[in-house]
C-alpha cells in the first residue's frame, strides 16, 4: 500500500474485509525518491482470492467521525480496530472487479476511509472550474456537485490558486475545481465517450444550465454545488481559465436573498420620497384644520345646548303639545262640542233645503221678492189709436 504520510499503519495491525481479520501488516518502510510511505500487507489464504483488479484498500481506525454536508456520522469498528487500527479492503459498490489478482506484490494506493473510496472509485471524470462572486466559506474539498437532487460529482480544490493581480478578468471571483464523474451519470459511459459527454454538457451550458451554492446542513453551514437549468439567465458561453472549461454560475441562497434586498433598497431609494412626504404632510395639515373647525363646531354645539333658555326649549314644546292635544280633544266624536257643531251643521242643512225654492224663484224673477208671484204673466203695453 502507498500513502502520502507515514504512521498510518504498524506492523502487526489486522488487515479486515468485511470485519474479518484474513491477514495482518508485515513491514512499514518509505519510498524516497517517490516521497511516498509504503506498507507491506499479507494476506492469509484462502482469502487472497479475494484480492481484484479494482480492489481498493482503506484505513480502518476504529472509530469514524465525519462532519460534512450530509450531517454527523459516527462509525465505531471493532474492539481491536478500535485499539490498534488496520486496514481493510473490498470491491466498491457498482464497479467491475476486473481480473483476480494471483501474483504477489502488487500495489494498491491506500485511502483515508471507504468514503474516500467511494469518492475516488469513478475513473472517468471531467474537470471544470466555476468562478463564484459570493463567499465560500463552507465549500470543502470532497463536497458533492448534483443535479437536481442527485450526486454527478465532487468538488475537488477550493479555491484554485488565484490569479495574480493585473490577470484581470477574475479578480472579484473564487475559482472551485470540481470533476463531473461521468460513471455517476452512466455506468456504461468510458474513457472513449468522455468527449461526446462534454460537448453534449456545452450545449446544456447554452441552454441555461448553471451552477449555484447550496447549504447541505444547516448545523454546520456545509455547502455543496447544484447544478440546475434557469430561466432568462442569456445564452452560456464557454470561458476557460487555467486550462479547464467554466460552468457558468449565479448566486444563490443567501447571496440571493441580499442582492433581492438591495435591489429592494435601491428601488425604494429612487422612488419620489421628498414630493410624497410632503403631500403627505399637507393632507396632514389639511386634515388638522378640518379637525379643528369640527371642534369649534362642536364646542358651540356644547354652548348651545348649555344655555338655560335652550333647556327650556323641551319644556315650552311639551307644553304647545299638551294644548293642542286638549284643543283636538274638544272634537273627539264623542265631545259636546263635535255634537253641537254636528246637530247646527244639520239645522243649516234644513235651512237650506227650505232656502232652495226661494232660490230657484228668485234666480227665474228676480222681482218677485218686491211685486209677488201671482201666477200672472206680466201685462204687454199695446199702441194706442191716433
Amino acid at each position: 500500500m502507498t500513502h502520502s504520510e507515514a504512521n498510518k499503519l504498524s506492523v502487526g495491525e489486522p488487515v479486515l474485509h468485511h470485519g474479518f481479520t484474513v491477514g495482518r501488516v508485515e513491514k512499514t518502510s518509505y519510498d524516497y525518491e517517490n516521497r511516498l510511505a509504503k506498507y507491506q500487507l499479507f494476506i492469509f489464504a484462502p482469502y487472497d482470492s479475494l484480492v481484484f483488479e479494482r480492489t481498493q484498500f482503506w484505513l480502518e481506525s476504529g472509530i469514524d467521525v465525519k462532519l460534512n454536508a450530509s450531517g454527523f456520522n459516527v462509525k465505531v469498528g471493532s474492539l481491536e480496530t478500535v485499539l490498534t487500527g488496520g486496514v481493510a479492503f473490498d470491491v466498491p459498490e457498482n464497479i467491475e472487479a476486473g481480473t483476480q489478482m494471483k501474483t504477489s506484490m502488487q500495489e494498491f494506493k491506500l485511502f483515508e476511509d471507504y468514503t474516500d473510496v467511494v469518492e475516488h472509485k469513478y475513473s472517468d471524470f471531467l474537470h471544470f472550474v466555476m468562478l463564484f462572486e459570493e463567499s465560500v466559506r463552507g465549500l470543502r474539498a470532497g463536497a458533492p456537485v448534483e443535479y437536481r437532487g442527485v450526486r454527478i460529482g465532487t468538488v475537488e480544490t477550493v479555491p484554485l490558486p488565484l490569479p495574480i493581480a493585473g490577470d484581470g478578468i477574475l479578480s472579484k471571483r473564487i475559482p472551485v475545481l470540481i470533476r463531473i464523474e461521468v460513471e455517476r451519470v452512466s455506468e456504461v459511459l468510458r474513457q472513449t465517450n468522455l468527449k461526446q459527454f462534454k460537448e453534449r454538457l456545452e450545449y446544456q451550458i447554452a441552454q441555461g444550465l448553471r451552477g449555484t451554492l447550496k447549504t447541505g446542513n444547516l448545523v454546520t453551514g456545509a455547502l455543496f454545488v447544484d447544478l440546475d437549468f434557469y430561466k432568462d439567465v442569456g445564452e452560456g458561453k464557454i470561458e476557460e481559465f487555467l486550462g479547464y472549461e467554466v460552468i457558468p454560475v449565479i448566486a444563490g441562497g443567501f447571496a440571493q436573498i441580499q442582492r433581492q434586498i438591495s435591489e429592494f433598497l435601491d428601488k425604494v431609494n429612487g422612488l419620489p420620497l421628498e414630493d410624497t412626504i410632503n403631500s403627505l404632510n399637507g393632507t396632514l395639515r389639511a386634515a388638522q384644520s378640518t379637525l379643528n373647525s369640527a371642534d369649534k363646531v362642536a364646542q358651540d354645539l356644547e354652548a348651545i345646548l348649555a344655555d338655560p333658555q335652550t333647556k327650556e326649549i323641551p319644556a315650552e314644546l311639551n307644553q304647545s303639545l299638551e294644548q293642542l292635544q286638549t284643543t283636538l280633544a274638544g272634537f273627539d266624536a264623542n265631545s259636546p262640542m263635535y255634537q253641537q257643531l254636528q246637530s247646527a251643521i244639520a239645522e243649516l242643512e234644513q235651512v237650506m233645503q227650505q232656502l232652495e225654492p226661494v232660490l230657484k224663484k228668485v234666480n227665474e224673477k228676480p222681482n218677485a221678492l218686491v211685486f209677488g208671484d201671482d201666477g200672472k204673466p206680466d201685462p204687454i203695453p199695446t199702441r194706442g189709436d191716433k
